[in-house]
Formats: C-alpha cells, structure tokens, sequence
C-alpha cells in the first residue's frame, strides 16, 4: 500500500502502479491524472479531498482502458 499525501507522491503511486493508496492529507493536482488500471484511494480515519489547483482542466482523474476507480472517504 502505498501512503500519499501530496501530487509528487500520487502521481508516483499510480505510475508504479500500485492498486491501494492511502490518502494521508488533502492536497491539489495541477493537472489532470490518468488512471488505466483498478485501484482504490482510501483514508482511514477522515474524509481527505484531492482538489484542482484550477478550473482549467476537465476531470480532476481520467480512468482509462477498462480501469476502474473506487473510492473510500475521499
């Protein structure tokens, strides 16, 4: 499982990839990410929220080529 709390560290997990990532802080993303596997972003104890630094991109995380996304107290 890999622990990710800020946009260097998501994005090396989902490049690795890793399929659990726990979401350790809320932080932003400057661009959009790509996602082409299943993993599951989780928090254990409170809701964490990953948010765009600006409008100017469409979806904050894009799932590609059959992946899937699940999502737990993000």
């Amino acid at each position: 499982m890999a622990q990710v709390s800020n946009q260097t560290e998501f994005l090396a997990a989902i490049s690795a990839p890793d399929t659990q990532l726990q979401v350790t802080a809320n932080f932003s993303l400057d661009s959009q990410a790509t996602i082409n596997y299943t993993p599951t972003l989780s928090s254990l104890w409170s809701v964490r929220f990953i948010t765009p630094v600006a409008s100017s991109f469409g979806s904050l995380i894009q799932v590609t080529n059959g992946g899937t996304l699940t999502l737990v107290y993000i």
